[in-house]
This record gives structure tokens, C-alpha cells and sequence, in this order.
């Protein structure tokens, strides 16, 4: 049964690392971007350094996920700097991704500020994605989606979103998120069955299609729609429904609560691997709760929301969602645009 909505979620919009005033994106790498962008008025330029440790790191690909859009860059091969306008903005929240070789290496911060028409030198010191492998459970990420530590919340999501709402609480941003913001919602209100959505709508369900024809069928995200692929690259996906479940199949894996992670405070559940040869490996899934209506975050500490790919049992209203509390974790539903967790899967080789 879909859960009922609890009132209001926060919304937090990324910080953004991309836009140049009139809309268009602008970044500066390689040998011929020696020079900063022409700084004026209109626009911050930050002078990004990634560091892995006490070393630059010359990543091959770095995406930069802000303010609903992303951007691929190259940082200069020699340096690892990177040259970005963006337009000036306050307290907002960032995803850095930088791919050096198979390797996955993230930075998320929540409350940066950079004002018009100034110029910003920035380190950021980037730590790996480990790829956790739980035998039958599969292959997961070390951190959540938006988070630098294992501890960390990271981001929340809507399903079908790439850009992400903050986990602060309480909220800097004062954004809502409601069927309005929701990806791929037409028309429609909450509570009646008037709502409408123009993507991943099941043939069938006719009376919830607001685009062109007939509905697609589409049942899981497809990558443009992955908030996981989309911030961290091609290598990495959000679980489906089925990743989930052998996830919690206690066959596959022993889930232990603890109130306080390695002393950082923060309560969740241990996953370790209870199959032969992946009894060392662990996941830590913090309690981050989850963000609904108008800036309001619920249940940090207490229970875990953890977006899927996968479409509520046919249902255009939701998606399936891993959920957990102190005593159970299970497979419910929840509506789309309820802002949840991304915990990722690796896919690649």
C-alpha cells in the first residue's frame, strides 16, 4: 500500500558550478584554458584545484551537478585545476564527480556561497567511491549519492530527479517539493486521480497520460532519468526493486543497527556479506530520513528511505522504495516526488 504523505519536505537546490548569466553553461579546462574567464558582474568565477589525499588528482572526467543542470568537464591534465562561471547564489549545494581510470572519486558540500562578480580559488579534496562487493547482494557503493563519508546523508532525490534536495536541517534554501516539482508531472493534485505524468506511465493506466500518444510502458528509470548515473558517471545506477530485495534477503546479508556509526553519532544499519568469501564486506546505510512539502525534513535518525529505479507495482503514482527502521527493513511504496536516499549500485566492469 502506498504510504500516506507526512505534510512537508524540504527541498534543498544544488549548488551550482555551472551557469553563466542568460542561462548558458560555461567551464574551462585543458591546455587552452590557461586564463580565467572574464570576470564581471554577472557571475562568480571559481578556480577549482581536486586533490585526492595530498596529490592533484588528474581525473579524466569530472561532472559537476548544480542547480538542475550537470556538465562534464576536463580538468588540465598537468594541474587538475578547473575554471568555472557560474552566476553568484547563497547557501546552496554541490556534487562534484571525477573519474580517473575505473575509479570513482566524489565531494558534497551543502551551504557554499559565491557572489557576482568575484573570483573564488577553491581546493577540493575528493574522496574514492569503494565498491562494496556483498557476493549475491551485489555490488554497491561505499557512500550515498551527494555524500563524501560513509556517514553522511548525502542528497535527497525524487525518482526520475538528477539534481538533488540538501539533508541540512533545518533548510537554508526555503524550496518545496510537492507534485509540482515532481519529474514528468503534467497536471493534476495530490490527492485525486486527476494527476498526469508524460514518462513511465504502464500501458493500462491511459487515464494517468499527459503526453503524446500512447503511454511508453516504461517500468525502471532509464539512465538520463538516474540520479546515480547522472551525478557519478555511466559506471553506477540506482538499485532496482530486485537489488533491493537480495539486498535484504537475510541469506545474503546480516543487517545490524547501531545508534552511533565509528562515533560520528549517526544511527543506521551495518550490511556485511554473510556468503563465503564476503563476510569482511561491509555498507553503512545511515537513518537520513527524508524531505516532503515545504522545507521540512522527517525521520533523521530514526528511519531510512532509499530511492529505487523501479516503478510502484505498476502504479504511475510511485516508485518502489527500501525502507528501514531500528527492527525491520523492507520494500514499500512511496510517491514520486518524496525526496529519499541514493544508496548506488556499480555496473561497471
Amino acid at each position: 500500500m502506498m504510504k500516506k504523505q507526512k505534510t512537508v519536505l524540504k527541498d534543498i537546490r544544488m549548488m551550482a558550478v555551472l551557469l553563466v548569466a542568460g542561462g548558458a553553461m560555461a567551464a574551462c579546462s585543458g591546455e587552452d584554458d590557461a586564463q580565467a574567464p572574464t570576470l564581471d558582474s554577472r557571475q562568480a568565477i571559481v578556480k577549482f584545484t581536486l586533490k585526492y589525499g595530498n596529490q592533484n588528482l588528474n581525473a579524466t572526467k569530472l561532472i559537476v551537478s548544480a542547480d538542475g543542470q550537470h556538465i562534464d568537464v576536463t580538468p588540465d591534465a598537468a594541474t587538475g585545476e578547473l575554471w568555472v562561471a557560474v552566476p553568484g547564489f547563497t547557501n546552496q549545494a554541490v556534487i562534484l564527480s571525477a573519474t580517473v581510470g575505473t575509479d570513482t572519486y566524489v565531494y558534497g558540500k551543502e551551504g557554499v556561497t559565491f557572489e557576482n562578480g568575484k573570483s573564488y580559488p577553491v581546493t577540493v579534496t575528493l574522496k574514492k567511491v569503494e565498491v562494496v562487493d556483498l557476493g549475491d547482494a551485489g555490488k554497491w557503493a561505499s557512500v550515498n549519492v551527494g555524500a563524501t563519508e560513509p556517514h553522511e546523508y548525502g542528497q535527497y532525490f525524487a525518482w526520475g530527479g538528477t539534481t538533488g534536495y540538501g539533508s541540512a536541517d533545518p533548510v537554508t534554501d526555503g524550496r518545496s517539493i510537492d507534485w509540482t516539482t515532481c519529474p514528468f508531472w503534467v497536471s493534476g493534485t495530490t490527492y485525486s486521480h486527476d494527476i498526469k505524468f508524460n514518462k513511465y506511465v504502464p500501458t493500462g493506466k491511459e487515464s494517468y497520460w499527459g503526453g503524446e500518444g500512447n503511454p511508453d510502458d516504461e517500468r525502471v528509470l532509464k539512465a538520463a532519468d538516474d540520479a546515480a548515473t547522472q551525478n557519478w558517471g555511466s559506471s553506477w545506477k540506482i538499485p532496482t526493486k530486485e537489488d533491493f530485495e537480495r539486498l535484504i534477503n537475510t541469506d545474503n546479508c546480516k543487517w545490524d543497527w547501531t545508534d552511533d556509526y565509528n562515533g560520528t553519532g549517526i544511527s543506521g544499519y551495518i550490511v556485511t556479506g554473510k556468503k563465503t568469501g564476503y563476510t569482511g564486506n561491509s555498507v553503512f546505510l545511515p537513518a537520513a530520513g527524508y524531505r516532503l512539502g515545504d522545507a521540512s525534513v522527517f525521520d533523521q535518525g530514526s528511519y531510512g528511505y532509499y530511492l529505487s529505479s523501479s516503478l510502484f507495482s505498476d502504479d504511475p503514482f510511485g516508485s518502489w522504495s527500501m525502507d528501514f527502521i531500528s527492527t525491520d527493513a523492507r520494500m514499500s511504496g512511496n510517491y514520486r516526488y518524496c525526496g529519499q536516499s541514493v544508496r548506488a549500485v556499480y555496473v561497471g566492469e
